[in-house]
């Protein structure tokens, strides 16, 4: 049987440490590697390896990495403060504790920065301070034909870069929505559900219509889906 021969190559990683303003670790986190790629035949930035969680003590390592420029995203929840008191609903002060970030505090990836990783090397001692999560509204209407009965219709957001995302709210009779995010790249989807069964669960039946939006620093008004007849 002839000799199998394999290649090793070294690979490079990236390790650090991120906490918040009060240097406290998060409660949960989790990074991504971002770097340049193809999907679909399509060049892209795409994710390198999945999200891996980072230490209870705030610590993190990539796993060995090949030779390429490499751009970090965080996110999670922050550690409830000791001192808080409870003045806004529950929903709400959750809200305020969920963070996504690209290194070291930006939203988009022309404004984050990046590590060129050589073949073999390492890139330690990163210090990161989770900057406070800011939420703006998006508001917005549906329109064209919107089903009628007991069907459930909600608008449906999607990070193109991140966790945040992946909820929506209920369409109004009027076909209007709101809904509050972080700065990022969203898809928009006008989705249709079944109405809940006995023990809550429901099902997407199909999707009407989509957009896509980028909230930077300010509330987005006048958001308009419309849905083919």
């Amino acid at each position: 049987m002839p000799f199998l021969h394999i290649a090793l190559r070294p690979g490079g990683f990236l390790s650090g440490r991120i906490l918040d303003d009060r240097q406290q670790p998060p409660e949960r986190c989790w990074f991504t590697l971002i770097r340049a790629g193809e999907r679909r035949g399509e060049s892209e930035y795409i994710s390198d390896s999945g999200d891996h969680e980072v230490s209870d003590d705030g610590t993190f390592c990539s796993p060995p990495l090949p030779p390429a420029r490499y751009f970090l995203r965080f996110a999670g929840i922050l550690r409830k403060p000791a001192d808080a008191v409870p003045t806004e609903p529950r929903h709400l002060a959750m809200q305020q504790r969920i963070f996504d970030f690209l290194y070291p505090d930006a939203q988009d990836i022309s404004d984050a920065t990046g590590f060129d990783v050589e073949l073999g090397q390492t890139i330690s001692g990163l210090q990161l301070q989770i900057p406070r999560p800011v939420w703006y509204t998006v508001r917005g209407k549906a329109t064209g034909k919107l089903p009628t009965g007991p069907r459930l219709i909600n608008v449906m957001f999607s990070r193109t870069m991140g966790i945040g995302g992946g909820g929506g709210p209920k369409v109004g009779q009027d076909g209007t929505f709101e809904h509050q995010v972080q700065s990022g790249d969203y898809a928009v989807e006008v989705w249709e559900f079944a109405p809940p069964e006995p023990d809550g669960r429901t099902s997407v039946l199909r999707k009407f219509a989509a957009t896509n939006i980028r909230v930077t620093n300010a509330d987005l008004e006048g958001i308009e889906i419309h849905i083919p007849s």
